[in-house]
């Protein structure tokens, strides 16, 4: 990620919640101005501020900090340009007035013009250094109305198409290496200026075109950086669908230039080619241009490969082909092919298959399930539902096809058996929960499952005494609570017993599951509350250190609601443990139980919570539930099983190894 890259906050957002999205610390805000001075300003300081400026928090920082309108406001007339130049683009990110006003209303803000010469000094110097900070400054200066005039005229947004081609083919093993990088950078951030340029005003579009120089783009896709090759692709992204840039394209004879790119395969530069492809083929001539050149076989073979960018691009690159033509995509026999093939155990080509078929199933229906019923997909697949080996990749594609194939089937029969056997734990490495929440996504799907008992099912395994089985119908149960109609079935008095006893298996991941099912059958199900409540207190005269720290543990997680300690102050058998707490705690073990410090602190803690001495919820209770992640049982996991063989072989591995050896 770069500086003033439009697609910055795509990046981030795409992330999930195991990434660290802050890349600065916004605290650290305060303190870079304080490190300012009218006359003697903290360049490092400065620019970190630009910089952050250009994020949505960063901004917010800025704007809250003490007097920081003020402290930049002193450096827009400081004799160093480059400090000018960070201070304007730091104001003008946050949103702030132009502080320098003239006598005179009519003329331009005073200051503007001497700032617009500081940019376009350095723009159209020869100095590598000073044409990347003059890009790297444009997008945000440009925010202001008068600079955004002054600045994008025509010479200098010739001279940024121009720095955008500076790097060549091969530019940096004819010059020093260092040169080289240089010129690289420049045409980063000048392909990645002239994209944010055209977001923040489309009337720019029009006209780039009208000067002639888009040539300048499309050679720039002949080089050796990658960066620099996607930032160049965005740009002309940018300028497609308007007026005649289909005949520029055309005669520029981008088509060959953009199959090379997307032929690479990779996560980087062939998802942005395909990208820049796909508005192109609106056109008819350069649609025809690219199936003669092979697109459709591309897109195909992109499906193939273990990529979720590459195997996406080639989803939308067949979809995008479909809706403009359905006879080309029903003559290339493409569609039989993905059918067959989205019945593959393998699971890389099974997942692009079944995402290109969907993509596909967007613009031509009638063709996609024409395809599906003569190849029998569903019904194969159906049938690999009684193969544990083959189930889970086969649920799969079920959970994506059964969105856009409406069929009476035995699937979800099979599926029911799955749960039972705990085939959704996965295998292998393959996520099966994951696979079990697409599943129950399907409303339709889920409802018969849900009429076949899967209810009952998931209670008989959280009734049993097998702490594997125990766990997996926990989890699975939690999966189905998401749903109000999954909820609904599983709030009744003989879910009660179950959830209680599995609070005594001494497996502190296994508890959470089952403290959380309790709470959430608590909110949704008042008649159910007093057993719930009851049932906990009548478990608090147990020593055994297991049940007591989940009991606990429940109970004050329970503990927001005030009737619930009321009940809690006036049960003996909670007055007992608490004389016990404050005198001699004494607990029974066994191998997997958990350690007396962790139970003496959840006691004390629930005590403390009914007395109101502390918050009567703990705040973090919530979360520490809603993300207790699913550990798979450790015989289905490959690593852990040769692990515990090793382990029983009680062979040192050096001895084990020379074996190998001899071998």
């Amino acid at each position: 990620m770069f500086w003033n890259d439009p697609k910055r906050h795509d990046y981030l957002s795409s992330l999930s919640s195991t990434w660290e999205t802050d890349i600065f610390d916004s605290r650290s805000v305060q303190s870079l101005l304080d490190a300012q001075q009218p006359m003697k300003a903290n360049l490092d300081a400065l620019e970190r501020l630009a910089f952050m400026a250009s994020f949505d928090n960063g901004r917010k920082a800025i704007a809250h900090a003490t007097n920081a309108q003020q402290t930049l406001a002193s450096l827009l007339e400081h004799p160093k340009a480059w400090v000018r130049i960070c201070a304007a683009m730091t104001y003008f990110e946050v949103g702030w007035e132009w502080p320098l006003q003239c006598n005179d209303t009519a003329a331009e803000p005073k200051g503007l013009e001497h700032l617009a010469a500081d940019v376009e000094g350095p723009l159209h110097d020869k100095n590598k250094d000073r044409q990347l900070y003059a890009c790297i400054s444009l997008p945000s200066l440009c925010k202001n109305s008068w600079l955004r005039k002054r600045l994008l005229e025509d010479r200098n947004l010739r001279r940024l198409l121009q720095l955008t081609n500076a790097c060549k083919a091969g530019y940096n093993r004819k010059k020093k290496e260092e040169e080289g990088v240089s010129a690289s950078t420049v045409a980063l951030h000048s392909a990645q200026a002239l994209t944010s340029l055209l977001e923040l005003d489309e009337s720019l579009v029009p006209k780039l075109l009208a000067m002639g120089e888009v040539v300048e783009l499309v050679n720039a896709l002949h080089n050796d950086h990658d960066a620099v090759l996607v930032a160049a692709l965005r740009t002309l992204y940018s300028l497609v669908g308007y007026g005649d840039s289909h005949t520029v394209m055309s005669r520029e004879n981008i088509v060959p230039t953009l199959m090379g790119l997307a032929q690479r395969c990779d996560d980087f530069v062939a998802p942005a080619a395909v990208e820049l492809v796909r508005p192109i083929a609106v056109d008819e001539s350069m649609r025809a241009a690219f199936v003669k050149s092979g697109a459709l076989p591309l897109f195909n073979d992109m499906l193939r490969k273990p990529s979720d960018a590459v195997m996406e691009a080639g989803a939308q690159g067949l979809a995008t082909f479909a809706e403009h033509d359905e006879q080309a995509i029903d003559k290339s026999g493409l569609l039989m092919k993905l059918a067959r093939d989205a019945r593959n155990s393998r699971a890389n080509h099974c997942d692009g298959c079944i995402r290109g078929l969907v993509a596909l199933n967007a613009q031509v229906p009638t063709l996609v399930q024409r395809a599906l019923e003569e190849a029998r997909t569903v019904s194969d697949l159906i049938s690999q539902l009684r193969r544990k080996s083959h189930a889970l990749p086969a649920a799969s594609a079920l959970a994506h096809l059964m969105a856009i194939v409406v069929t009476e089937s035995d699937a979800p029969k099979y599926l029911l058996n799955m749960l039972e056997r705990r085939w959704f734990d996965g295998d292998n490495g393959e996520d099966g929960v994951e696979v079990l929440q697409r599943i129950l996504k399907i409303g339709p799907l889920r409802n018969i499952i849900l009429d076949l008992g899967a209810v009952d099912v998931l209670q008989g395994m959280v009734a049993g005494e097998n702490s594997h089985v125990v766990y997996a119908g926990l989890q699975y149960l939690r999966e189905v609570m998401k749903y109000d109609d999954g909820k609904s079935i599983t709030c009744r008095e003989a879910m009660i017993p179950p959830l209680l006893k599995a609070l005594d298996h001494p497996r502190l991941p296994l508890q959470r599951s089952a403290a959380a099912i309790l709470q959430a059958v608590f909110m949704h199900s008042k008649p159910l509350r007093s057993a719930i409540v009851t049932g906990l207190l009548s478990k608090l005269k147990s020593r055994q250190a297991a049940e007591l720290l989940g009991v606990t543990t429940t109970l004050r997680v329970l503990s927001s609601d005030e009737e619930v300690r009321h009940l809690v102050c006036t049960d003996e058998n909670f007055w007992s443990l608490s004389y016990d707490y404050y005198n001699v705690l004494k607990l029974q073990y066994d191998k997997e139980s958990p350690s007396f410090r962790d139970v003496y602190q959840s006691v004390g803690f629930l005590i403390k919570c009914v007395q109101g001495v502390v918050s009567h919820k703990q705040p973090d209770d919530s979360q520490w539930l809603e993300s207790a992640p699913y550990e798979f049982r450790k015989d289905h996991n490959t690593v852990q099983r040769l692990t515990n063989t090793l382990e029983r072989l009680s062979l040192p591995l050096s001895t084990l190894f020379h074996a190998l050896n001899r071998h």
